[in-house]
């Protein structure tokens, strides 16, 4: 299925579009959806998009997108329930996976979260993450298991996002087996990423992210270890590291978080340094 994406991608650079740019294939409202053996290119914005979905199995796919693509994230379960995505290759110019649930306000107000998503066996590379959560979470987004991707040339490995305006509540993450290669940064979890849709959002609306497991972790190449960095108001909890290397130059970097870590080098911030280690 091939989007011809390269016209949506300059009338998009031009600032000539008056309106969003169509995913490759969107399914709403709908469940029991299986897509297998197929290869998606050049999808004109997110390729496949499933939302306020359950049941959901993509396997067996290539998203081929260039790296310089506009937001051609591979993969986005937003809003969505039971999701099961594996054995897969994507090489875009976005987040390969991204897990989502709305929108600020918007989000809020509808109140669905994506939950029990599991993703695994994920080959892939893209200037921006490898696997993410957010950065709209405004529904919540819980129980997330990904495990066995390998990553290379990417931005950041590991980027689990949101933002003040959000609200929602993030948890119960689990990403283990993790192997990356020529990466920018190799984790990063931030509570001040993604723009607004428009001016009204809450600023008293905090996101919650909580819970997070990260193990198993080699990195090579990788110019930065991670950065952590929770909200004042709403620091990130109970975030822990377990037997995660990540070779290359620069350190962590951390602010109002707390967790611990076990074999984690470079040595992670103080927040999370075990008794342990």
């Amino acid at each position: 299925i091939d989007g011809q994406g390269d016209v949506w991608w300059n009338m998009w650079r031009q600032r000539t579009l008056q309106y969003t740019r169509p995913n490759l294939v969107e399914f709403k409202d709908s469940r029991g959806i299986i897509i297998s053996n197929v290869i998606f290119k050049n999808s004109p914005f997110w390729n496949i998009h499933p939302v306020y979905c359950s049941n959901v199995v993509i396997r067996y796919v290539t998203i081929l997108a260039p790296a310089d693509s506009p937001n051609t994230d591979g993969i986005d379960p937003d809003s969505s329930s039971h999701v099961c995505i594996e054995d897969s290759y994507i090489s875009t110019g976005d987040d390969l996976i991204a897990v989502k649930s709305g929108w600020d306000q918007y989000g809020i107000a509808y109140g669905r979260p994506s939950n029990d998503i599991t993703i695994r066996r994920i080959t892939g590379s893209s200037p921006f993450a490898g696997i993410a959560v957010g950065s709209e979470t405004s529904g919540g987004v819980t129980n997330v298991l990904a495990e066995h991707i390998t990553l290379s040339h990417t931005g950041i490995g590991i980027h689990l996002k949101t933002n003040i305006g959000r609200g929602g509540i993030i948890r119960n993450i689990t990403i283990s087996d993790v192997f990356m290669d020529t990466v920018r940064k190799g984790i990063k979890i931030a509570g001040d990423v993604g723009d607004h849709p428009d001016d009204n959002y809450d600023p008293n609306a905090l996101p919650v992210l909580k819970h997070v497991r990260i193990k198993n972790v080699w990195g090579e190449k990788v110019l930065e270890a991670g950065l952590i960095k929770g909200l004042k108001n709403s620091p990130f909890t109970d975030i822990c590291l377990s037997n995660v290397h990540l070779t290359g130059h620069g350190p962590w970097t951390c602010a109002d978080v707390s967790g611990g870590s076990v074999q984690v080098s470079p040595s992670p911030c103080s927040e999370l340094i075990s008794s342990t280690q």
